[in-house]
């Protein structure tokens, strides 16, 4: 996963393997057995689940990691014949080769979440690397950018040649090129190599694992999910807590929406007027509710 990008079937075929394999213990599972979607299940165990690798994601951040060792300031022999032979100019048309393919594939990824500290500028992109403000000077500065004529140009270029634009500017993109020009008044290059570092807190260089987390991380955090793992309990009870959590218990009422049992054979067998819900087993019927008074415990919705 770490040399090259697997297929889409293979990735499948994979995950297919995983579900059955951590839902039923064995090598094939039907839907029905599969309690909760696995994308939720790959999420992060603070955001709601369960923390399990997505294989798509960590191919990637696998995959990037030739990237930053790409574009890092070393020069072993396999990055010079790269240089020499292969990619001669990091962006522009999808080349040929293997090895080009790759980095030309993963290389926006990547960028996406790396931040430049620039140094002498010779492997910051210009447009598409976010070395200034808050973005990419090719999201800042749209306009200014769809006249430029040299898209994949280095800051180090820049700084010697000059924005390649143009003969005609439109006002908007006049207007953006002298807040360019700023920009650059104010960068004084040094003769240190560019560096690249993850955009979390605080800044931190490549790694796969922390590039996942990032990738991975959707901003949302499950309080309820935070307590359940937070508790010191056997793994098992966590699980079945989750699953509770998550309203995906196998009740006559789950079983009931997946077509197993009918509408009328999905009542509680204590109240049979009832649909046996979680909510119901856990915190309504007569036998959770004695439960709960006998521990002198008071529910609360």
């Amino acid at each position: 996963m770490s040399s090259l990008p697997l297929p889409p079937t293979v990735l499948d075929a994979l995950d297919a393997r995983r579900r059955s394999f951590f839902w039923t213990g064995t090598d094939h599972c039907s839907g029905a057995q599969c309690l909760v979607a696995w994308e939720k299940v790959c999420l992060p165990r603070e955001e709601g689940g369960l923390g399990v690798k997505d294989l798509h994601t960590q191919n990637h951040c696998l995959l990037m990691k030739f990237i930053d060792r790409y574009l890092g300031p070393d020069q072993p022999p396999w990055k010079r014949w790269v240089q020499s032979n292969m990619v001669r100019r990091i962006g522009g048309r999808r080349p040929e080769s293997f090895l080009a393919r790759l980095i030309h594939d993963e290389l926006p990824r990547y960028r996406a979440i790396i931040r430049v500290n620039p140094g002498d500028g010779r492997t910051t992109s210009f447009w598409l690397d976010h070395w200034t403000g808050s973005a990419p000077l090719s999201e800042c500065f749209a306009s200014l950018y769809s006249h430029s004529t040299d898209p994949f140009c280095t800051l180090h270029s820049v700084l010697t040649d000059g924005i390649s634009l143009q003969s005609r500017l439109t006002h908007a993109a006049r207007a953006e090129l002298s807040s360019v020009r700023s920009i650059l008044s104010s960068f004084q290059p040094t003769t240190l190599p560019d560096a690249r570092l993850l955009r979390v807190h605080p800044p931190t260089e490549y790694s796969s694992s922390t590039a996942y987390k990032l990738l991975q991380h959707t901003g949302t955090q499950d309080a309820g999910a935070c307590i359940i793992w937070s508790t010191c309990l056997p793994s098992r009870v966590k699980l079945f807590s989750w699953l509770l959590y998550n309203q995906r218990l196998q009740t006559r009422a789950n079983l009931c929406h997946k077509n197993i049992r009918s509408r009328e054979d999905s009542n509680c067998q204590r109240c049979p007027t009832v649909l046996e819900t979680d909510r119901h087993l856990f915190l309504h019927c007569p036998v959770a509710v004695a439960f709960w008074n006998m521990l002198r415990f008071s529910i609360h919705e």
